[in-house]
């Protein structure tokens, strides 16, 4: 699985400006070929904050949807780059990520209408990272799921391809963890891997967020 991620906070200057092309104009990308779906979550804590999440079908269609050249990207996305200059964002994460390990009693695809926390990180080692991965995926990922209402776990790590734009905006990896509102991630113990990898992780971020909607092809 290949996900675009993207994470921005928007100036609240250009809150309703933002509002009208994240509502009405970005759900149109889920049908540039080679995106297969999209999903749309506001922050809980921070109501300027937004993500989306898009499915794309294979390598193939990296340099369509996402060259350095904006002019090699399909014409769809062209149009939707131009909508963009009506507001501003701070904050930008972006990435192109590839699927690095899934809880494997759970569905192939997150659900889209449940609540999500993200947590991105980089690690300050990084030839210790083979290692502090196999150690992260075998015990961290399977114990959230121990906890009431956290139902799918999905981790990724940054895809370095020279063909896209996107590849150094974000840290390496991404975890997406599903849950339903009224228990999530907040709890104190849920964070016991960060209090003892404090010292092996940079750039880390942890939020929580709403599904505001998902997008399938309409063709």
């Amino acid at each position: 699985m290949l996900i675009l991620y993207t994470e921005a906070k928007v100036e609240i200057h250009s809150f309703e400006a933002f509002q009208d092309y994240y509502y009405f104009q970005l759900p149109k990308k889920v049908n540039v070929k080679g995106f297969e779906f999209g999903y749309r979550y506001q922050n809980l804590q921070d109501p300027l904050r937004f993500i989306t999440i898009y499915g794309i079908k294979n390598e193939t269609f990296l340099e369509s949807l996402l060259s350095r050249q904006i002019a090699q990207r399909d014409p769809m996305l062209q149009i939707l780059s131009e909508q963009e200059q009506g507001f501003v964002l701070d904050d930008i994460r972006l990435g192109v990520y590839q699927l690095k390990q899934e809880n494997p009693s759970t569905t192939s695809l997150l659900k889209g209408n449940s609540h999500l926390t993200v947590e991105l990180w980089d690690w300050k080692e990084p030839q210790n990272g083979e290692e502090l991965n196999h150690e992260f995926d075998a015990h961290y990922t399977e114990e959230i799921l121990n906890y009431p209402d956290h139902f799918v776990t999905f981790r990724f790590e940054i895809l370095d391809d020279p063909r896209i734009d996107y590849t150094n905006t974000a840290p390496k990896n991404l975890l997406l963890v599903e849950f339903e509102p009224l228990i999530g991630l907040e709890d104190n113990e849920t964070y016991e891997w960060v209090e003892q990898k404090r010292n092996l992780v940079q750039n880390l971020s942890i939020f929580s967020y709403r599904p505001i909607a998902k997008h399938w092809k309409s063709h």
